[in-house]
Order: structure tokens, then sequence, then C-alpha cells
């Protein structure tokens, strides 16, 4: 009797067809967040929806680069409690996401394909 059974990783394009069984990939389940002012609430906003298991796509195009620093270093702290990390999309957008989020691969797919 096994108490433990191995799982098998699935190939990036396998979780293609995913959708229609009920399970989404990160890819799929990423928000796109554009910073225009200097409240906080949207960053707070992008930082719950990361914790809450949503890849956050932040463009800051439209702040000053003293408050793109203070959205970035507040963003990776809170990627960096939960052992993720952040991909610099452009050069003004960032992707930010757990853990557990890059464990399927779309993710690290949708920027080899972004480039």
């Amino acid at each position: 009797m096994k108490l433990f059974k191995k799982t098998k990783k699935m190939k990036f394009n396998e979780y293609k067809n995913t959708r229609s069984r009920g399970i989404m990939t990160s890819y799929e389940k990423m928000n796109y967040f554009f910073i225009q002012d200097s409240s906080d609430t949207e960053l707070f906003k992008i930082a719950k929806s990361i914790l809450a298991g949503f890849p956050a796509l932040v463009g800051l195009e439209k702040v000053e680069k003293r408050r793109a620093n203070e959205v970035l270093a507040f963003l990776t702290g809170v990627v960096f409690a939960h052992e993720g990390d952040y991909i610099k999309m452009d050069e003004k957008i960032y992707l930010f996401a757990k853990k557990e989020e890059f464990e399927d691969g779309s993710l690290r797919q949708y920027v080899k394909d972004s480039k």
C-alpha cells in the first residue's frame, strides 16, 4: 500500500487545455495594474491580489521616478516575504508573483514569449 503517490509534472503545452477541466494557469489568473497617482490605495490592492494568489503585471509609466521606486520596494518586499520573485518585463513594467504561481511554468513561458 502506497501512502504517497508521485505526482506527474505537466509540460507547458499541456496547460493550454486545463481551463476546460476547471484548472487555471497562473498566466490566466494574472491581474493588470497601471499606477497613475501617489495614493497607497492602489498599492495595497495590488499587494492583496498577489497574496491571494494572483500574479500582477504592474505598469509604472505614468508615475514619477521616486514613486516608482517606492512601489517597487514595497511590492518586492511582498513577494520576497512569500519566496516569490519579480521580473522586469520592460523599462517600467514588472511582473510580481509568489513562488507557487511560478511553479506551473506559464508565467515563465509568458516572459519568454514576450521578449
